[in-house]
């Protein structure tokens, strides 16, 4: 399945988003398809279809006519990004915020870092990637491997700074870097980061 899903991939014109980390994997990549479904005609992710047999069944539901293809890719043990995407080949990638999970996989915090960053490592020189702004290990991580990256987050370093986040009338709100205004629905303003990294 992933070797057919693999050649079908690279027989169609899409370009496909990665998007890993420990938490806010499914919620960035909802946020990420709402806005490129917009202009765009996209594919995502369904469900927990996010491993090594999901991720081939993604693929083959791609359609000629799918410009982006917004995947999920899980993993618990080293080496399975990496393999995820060599089946997929992303063209650019968001890295959710890392964490503890999955630990009796991995072994250790350090582990789950290098896990994720297998995305970054599979991503041709010069393609996006997006990642949290807090993150000062994982930024180390990339630029010791030359890889440029994208931050959005609270600080104001951030090249996509989150802030004014308020919930209201079953919406939270926030802005980018003070002049563009977003919302959504819920009660959940956490989950502004989620969507900053997607618009980023």
């Amino acid at each position: 399945m992933a070797k057919l899903a693999a050649a079908y991939c690279r027989s169609l014109s899409v370009k496909v988003i990665g998007i890993t980390g420990s938490v806010g994997k499914t919620t960035t990549k909802e946020f990420l398809f709402f806005l490129l479904r917009q202009k765009y005609s996209s594919l995502a992710t369904s469900g927990n279809l996010n491993n090594h047999l999901g991720v081939p069944i993604m693929l083959s539901r791609l359609e000629p006519q799918h410009q982006f293809c917004v995947l999920e890719m899980g993993a618990s043990h080293r080496g399975e990004i990496r393999y995820l995407a060599g089946i997929a080949q992303p063209s650019g990638g968001i890295l959710t915020p890392i964490g503890p999970a999955h630990l009796e996989g991995f072994g250790s915090l350090e582990n789950v870092y290098e896990t994720k960053l297998e995305l970054a490592d599979s991503l041709p020189s010069g393609s996006p990637l997006v990642i949290p702004d807090h993150d000062e290990r994982l930024q180390e991580k990339l630029r010791q491997r030359g890889r440029e990256f994208i931050t959005a987050g609270y600080s104001a370093k951030a090249d996509y700074r989150l802030g004014d986040v308020t919930v209201r009338d079953g919406k939270v709100l926030f802005s980018i870097n003070g002049k563009w205004r977003f919302s959504f629905p819920g009660q959940a303003a956490f989950l502004a980061l989620n969507a900053g990294l997607a618009i980023a």
